[in-house]
Formats: structure tokens, sequence, C-alpha cells
């Protein structure tokens, strides 16, 4: 039905169907062609920030960032939603986008695999629940952005969502989820009691 200002009207009768492939893994997941719809059941919902989440394989083998469709309201932590969307490649993060949820179950979330700088720099672990750990380096004017330094050639970014940033120069572990962007990897954190 379609409604506006002049009244409304009615279509005939249609049938829509929506083609899709049944995953049981975010790994599977991540091995689909870019543009293919899918219906990811199983993986546990590790970490949400608003119109994202990420999940995660119950053997810890691999997780993915999911983009909820626009409206669509986010699952609760150790969820296990059916998921269905379009796979894709998002500042080169693989990415079930324009994500529809339909409750499912729910999981424990798995702890966090700990991982220096340098094997988070790598992509095999993108999408997992990580605690990184070093030495804050919060430049000035920062609102929700930090790196953080353990020592290794290269830092890794820490970006916040509703936490307040860390003081500069401070130790400190993070738990979060290892997403990508462009060239880099990013930890999104969303509770305080992941900073410590």
């Amino acid at each position: 039905m379609v409604t506006n200002s002049c009244g409304s009207a009615t279509s005939n009768q249609a049938t829509l169907t929506i083609s899709s492939s049944v995953i049981q893994s975010a790994a599977a997941a991540k091995a689909t062609a870019d543009g293919t719809a899918v219906t990811l059941v199983g993986p546990v919902v590790t970490r949400v920030f608003g119109s994202f989440f990420y999940v995660e394989d119950a053997n810890r083998a691999s997780g993915i960032r999911v983009n909820l469709c626009s409206g669509a309201a986010a699952p609760g932590e150790g969820n296990t939603p059916m998921i269905l969307g379009v796979l894709d490649t998002i500042l080169g993060e693989r990415v079930i986008r324009d994500a529809l949820l339909t409750p499912y179950g729910s999981s424990t979330i798995p702890k966090p695999v700990g991982m220096n700088n340098a094997s988070a720099n790598r992509r095999l672990p993108v999408g997992l629940f990580v605690t990184v750990w070093g030495k804050a380096t919060v430049p000035p004017g920062a609102t929700n952005r930090f790196t953080l330094n353990d020592g290794s050639r290269s830092g890794i970014e820490i970006v916040l969502y509703g936490v307040p940033l860390p003081e500069n120069g401070l130790f400190l572990k993070v738990r979060g989820a290892l997403g990508w962007e462009g060239t880099k990897p990013v930890i999104h954190v969303n509770s305080q009691s992941d900073l410590w």
C-alpha cells in the first residue's frame, strides 16, 4: 500500500523471493564473494557499536563485522541472531552489510584472544574479540581515538564509543573487536571496563 496526500493505493499481490546461501560460520562468510546475499546462523555477538556489531565463531577461528540495515535494532551481546545480508568489502574489511536480524538464541561470549600489536596488524584475526596492551598515545584534540604501542614497529589505533580517552602515556590493556580501516587495524571499544 502506498499513501500520500492524495490518498492511498494498493497494488496487486506479488511474491517476493530472496535468494541467499545459508552459512554456518563467519569464516565461510568471509570466503564468499562480494555482492552475495547470505544468511549467517551460529556465530555469537561479541560487541555492539550502534549501527554495527561483530560476531565470532564458537571455535574462535573467525569473526566478521555486521552493518545493520537502516533503522534495524542491534542485537544484545551474547545473542546468536540469524543474519540476512550482503557480503562486501568496506575499507578493506569483510562485512555483512544491510543486515536484517531474526532472534535465534544466545551463547557465551568467548574470552578475548590476547595478542601483541604485530599479530593484530595481520588480516587473519580481523573480526575477533581481542585483548591488546601497551602505552597510550593520545594526540592533542583527540575525541575518541588514540594509539596503543607495545614496543613493536607499529601501534594499533583504538576507537572508543561512549568511553572517555585515557591519560596520555598510560600503560593499559584494551579489550575490543578487531576491525580494519583502509590499510590498518583498529580495535573498537564500547565499555569503560574494556580499558584497564
